[in-house]
């Protein structure tokens, strides 16, 4: 591939541009962003139109491999279709900590339709570099972004973030993040992770796709903080501090454990399918319209006091509705026990009585102390009896309220049975004379309960006869 400085009168096959030739250095040293910005500004005029079209062309900015400092944040503008590929980008010695190296979407450029300021641009191959200064890549106001392949590193706030103005469809495919590399000891130290600031992703924008990523050694893995957002095959680990004074086993204590997924209020409707949640914890505000499903939840070192799954109401009585949590795999290495899920009171709390549609079950543990579902099946001994209890305290996910119980038994006596009682989350079944229902009849019997804590959230009409 030939690089040539813009033409005036561009011909077939010049739409390769370099910062190179317009006087950046690439040396990991000069403040380049001037020159970037120069490339950038040069490789949009050949495209053209700035607005949206049909008809349009697609340059390509090819960092030609070199690793560029710049001490400013350097600005894509706006336009349809660019390709920024192959190379380093890297905060010099007088970035300031409130910048990103490369902000899509700002404001000054020309708005298309439904207010976009970017469509069809790519992203890949590209190094960020942000030094502990600041971030890597801000993205606003744009539609159809591709980032494949880059790696976003030494942020000391976020690696990649989404606004929420007028952004949709991004799709962010064999990436990884690492406020630290595993092994690095400059700064505070890969093995530090409770001395950590920065976030790998936050994402702000409906309708993304995250698919092939790693996120590792942050303060917080992914925010994700806006609706109808998709994740796949992510892997998260952001790391934890065993507290020296325990050892592992029954007694064990983590210091410190890093968030490494955040789904905060605001993000229903987004589904995560085949995460790898490594050594961190998942904190869910109010949950709402998501599912969580077919993933492995692993921890190296035990600690009974915390979980894999921390669910935080953000108001007193809040409900859950369309939570899904199935089919992962719950693990606990190298020595002591877990919760499956905890509820963190510190700004609300749940209303049991208030969940609908929701489906926690088909999950696998080893070394989880506290399992939890919404529905949960029991059955008795057989035995010549006359009541039997069923205490099922601590296993439903939301709170000890029982809103559903199926009733089934096996016995050979001709014996009425029923629920005589539930008290939150104890049900009390008892056996009857058939002839003289006032009057309980022991008899041998096996008795099977299904309760849930989901209220029926379908209304069918039924007809009674007197």
């Amino acid at each position: 591939m030939t690089l040539v400085p813009a033409p005036t009168a561009p011909t077939t096959g010049q739409n390769v541009f370099c910062p190179m030739n317009y006087g950046a250095a690439g040396d990991g040293v000069t403040n380049d962003g001037p020159a970037i910005r120069a490339c950038l500004v040069a490789a949009r005029a050949w495209a053209s139109p700035t607005v949206e079209s049909r008809q349009f062309n697609i340059p390509v900015v090819d960092l030609a491999g070199r690793c560029y400092a710049t001490d400013v944040q350097i600005e894509v503008p706006g336009g349809q279709g660019m390709v920024i590929q192959n190379g380093v980008l890297k905060a010099g010695a007088r970035f300031d900590s409130s910048l990103y190296l490369l902000h899509i979407g700002s404001t000054a450029d020309a708005a298309m339709a439904d207010g976009f300021r970017n469509v069809n641009t790519t992203i890949r191959n590209v190094y960020f570099d942000a030094n502990h200064v600041g971030g890597c890549l801000l993205v606003e106001r744009f539609m159809r972004l591709g980032i494949d392949r880059c790696l976003f590193a030494h942020y000391a706030t976020v690696g990649l973030k989404t606004s929420a103005a007028s952004s949709h469809e991004m799709f962010v495919t064999n990436c990884q993040f690492g406020e630290y590399w595993w092994g690095e000891t400059d700064g505070v130290g890969y093995d530090h992770p409770d001395r950590f600031t920065g976030t790998g992703i936050e994402v702000n924008a409906n309708d993304n796709h995250f698919n092939n990523v790693v996120v590792q050694l942050s303060k917080i893995g992914m925010k994700v903080n806006a609706q109808a957002n998709m994740f796949s095959q992510v892997h998260i680990w952001t790391g934890y501090v065993k507290d020296p004074a325990t050892v592992p086993g029954p007694t064990a204590a983590l210091r410190y454990m890093s968030t490494g997924l955040w789904i905060t209020q605001h993000a229903s409707f987004c589904t995560f399918d085949q995460m790898y949640i490594d050594g961190c914890e998942v904190l869910w505000e109010n949950p709402w319209k998501t599912s969580l499903t077919n993933s492995l939840f692993l921890h190296g070192y035990g600690d009974p006091n915390r979980a894999f799954i921390r669910f935080k109401p953000m108001k007193a009585g809040e409900y859950a509705s369309g939570v899904v949590i199935a089919d992962n795999v719950f693990q606990v290495q190298g020595g002591g026990l877990m919760k499956m899920i905890s509820i963190d009171t510190s700004a609300g709390t749940f209303n049991a009585g208030q969940v609908t549609s929701c489906r926690i079950d088909g999950n696998s543990f080893t070394g989880v102390n506290e399992r939890k579902y919404t529905t949960v099946e029991a059955a008795s001994s057989s035995n010549a009896a006359h009541t039997w209890t069923f205490d099922f305290s601590g296993l439903l996910a939301f709170g000890d309220v029982i809103q559903q119980v199926k009733l089934t038994h096996q016995s050979a006596q001709t014996t009425i049975f029923r629920v005589a009682n539930v008290s939150r989350a104890i049900v009390t079944v008892s056996s009857y004379d058939p002839l003289v229902p006032a009057n309980l009849e022991p008899c041998n019997a096996t008795v099977w309960l299904e309760v849930t804590t989901n209220q029926r959230d379908v209304a069918v009409p039924v007809k009674t006869l007197p």
